[in-house]
């Protein structure tokens, strides 16, 4: 699911900055990615400068 929500992110990311092109290639779209974090409120995601992602719970309320 997780994935689903930055995919979600980074496209609407690309869809403002480019309104008259739109999507241009995966290039563009792994370049949203790499060197960068995601805060989804629940978990953290880091992606670093080759695309490999650390997550950080940062809810451990089991009750949540």
């Amino acid at each position: 699911m997780e994935a689903f929500l930055l995919l979600g992110i980074v496209l609407q990311e690309i869809w403002r900055e480019n309104t008259t092109s739109g999507y241009t290639g995966g290039r563009q779209l792994l370049g949203k990615f790499v060197s960068r974090s995601f805060d989804l409120g629940f978990v953290q995601f880091n992606f670093d400068e080759n695309g490999l992602i650390q997550e950080e719970l940062s809810d451990m309320n089991p009750d949540t």
